[in-house]
């Protein structure tokens, strides 16, 4: 438990640059994503993951668009529903030692926990069809 604790600060601040990698994936150039573009680039993404046979690729291929998209899904719930990042450290809650998002305001309200990388793995083993975009509207709803 100590280890992720140690390790929340660095992996917040690696946050903007996963997103960043995000972006120049799905084409949204620039020197970063800022705030204002997070819906156009859940779009985009939403757009790039639909029809990805999320099957042909390869473990490293995988990996590397689940940890970015669940840092992006995280930290767009966080902004839009005024949430925070924390590490899940009741031992008996879902998560246990997992980077989650909670303390939401508005619908999805302060009780409840998203684990983004959980979202994100859940969303890419979906058959082709997939969305980002429903999924989060689906959870910004409060709906389960």
């Amino acid at each position: 438990m100590n280890r992720r604790k140690d390790d929340f600060p660095e992996v917040m601040a690696d946050i903007p640059r996963m997103i960043k990698e995000l972006a120049d994936g799905v084409g949204l150039q620039g020197p970063g994503v800022p705030v204002e573009r997070f819906d156009e680039l859940l779009t985009r993404v939403d757009e790039a993951i639909q029809d990805l046979d999320t099957q042909s690729l390869d473990e490293e291929a995988y990996l590397w668009l689940l940890t970015r998209l669940g840092y992006f899904a995280g930290e767009f719930l966080a902004r839009r529903h005024q949430g925070h990042w924390m590490l899940q450290t009741d031992p008996d809650a879902d998560f246990f030692l997992r980077y989650v998002v909670s303390g939401f305001e508005g619908p999805l309200g302060a009780n409840t926990t998203v684990d983004p990388m959980h979202l994100a793995e859940n969303i890419l083993r979906l058959p082709t069809g997939r969305s980002l975009l429903n999924e989060i509207e689906r959870l910004g709803s409060g709906s389960p």
